[in-house]
C-alpha cells in the first residue's frame, strides 16, 4: 500500500510540530540548559561526543542521559548516577569507536559496558545524535505502539520494561531506521532525515495512536 495525501499531511505535521524539550545538563550540580531547539541540541551533543577531550565526551553522554529522562522526576539522579559510574576506560573505548569512517553499531556500544547505555532505547539515542541522517531512536513508546504492525520492520520486536540488544532486536532496529529513510525519500523527497521521521512517529503516537499505526502500515 501507499500513503494517501491526508496521511502524508498528518505525518508531515507531526514531524514539523515535534516539540520534545531540547534541554540538557552535564549533571553534578549543573542546572538544566535549554538549547533553544532540537537542531541546536544536536550540534551541541554531537560536538561533545566527537571531541578529543575525555571530559567533553563524558558531558556529551551525560547530556543524552539527561535529555532522555528530562520529563521524569528522577532525571538528576539518573544523570548523577551515570557520572558516578562511568570510567575513563569506558570513555576512551567509546572514543575509539568514532575513529574512522564507520558508525559504531548497537553491539559495539553495548560491549563497552557503559552505565545507562545497555539497552536499545539509550544506545540508539547516541547513534541518532551522531548520525541523524541515517539513524533514529527506538524507544519503548515507539516499540509498544508499532510492534504489531504486520509486514513492517518493528513487527515482532521483543521487549518488556526495556528493549534488550539481541540479534533479533538489532535486526528490527536497523529495519526501522531504513524505513524512516525510505519514508522520507518516497513521500517527502528526502528532505527529512531518519531521525526527523522517527520523531514524527513519536509525536503522532501521542496524538492519535491508530493513525500512527495506519501510516506506519501503509507507508
Amino acid at each position: 500500500m501507499s500513503l494517501n495525501p491526508q496521511q502524508i499531511t498528518s505525518l508531515n505535521n507531526a514531524i514539523i510540530n515535534y516539540n520534545y524539550q531540547p534541554i540538557y545538563s552535564f549533571g553534578n550540580g549543573m542546572g538544566p540548559v535549554n538549547a533553544g531547539n532540537i537542531r541546536n541540541l544536536e550540534i551541541i551533543i554531537d560536538n561533545l561526543l566527537r571531541s578529543n577531550n575525555v571530559i567533553d565526551v563524558q558531558n556529551g553522554l551525560a547530556s543524552i542521559v539527561y535529555w532522555g529522562n528530562n520529563t521524569a522526576g528522577y532525571v538528576n539522579y539518573r544523570t548523577n548516577t551515570f557520572n558516578h559510574n562511568i570510567t575513563q576506560q569506558h570513555i576512551q573505548q567509546f572514543m575509539a569507536l568514532l575513529v574512522g569512517p564507520n558508525m559504531p553499531t548497537l553491539e559495539d556500544i553495548l560491549n563497552i559496558g557503559m552505565p545507562t547505555f545497555s539497552r536499545i532505547s539509550f544506545i540508539s539515542k547516541i547513534l541518532a545524535f551522531l548520525d541523524p541522517d541515517n539513524h533514529a531512536v527506538l524507544d519503548l513508546r515507539i516499540s509498544t505502539a508499532l510492534h504489531d504492525v504486520d509486514g513492517r520492520g518493528l513487527n515482532g520486536i521483543k521487549y518488556k520494561t526495556a528493549i534488550r540488544v539481541t540479534a533479533h532486536n538489532s535486526a528490527r532496529y536497523y529495519a526501522w531506521i531504513q524505513e524512516c529513510v525510505d519514508i522520507s525519500t518516497t513521500y517527502f523527497g528526502g528532505r527529512y532525515r531518519a531521525v526527523d521521521v522517527e520523531r514524527g512517529f513519536f509525536n503522532l503516537i501521542s496524538i492519535d495512536l491508530i493513525l500512527a499505526k495506519n501510516i506506519y502500515r501503509d507507508a
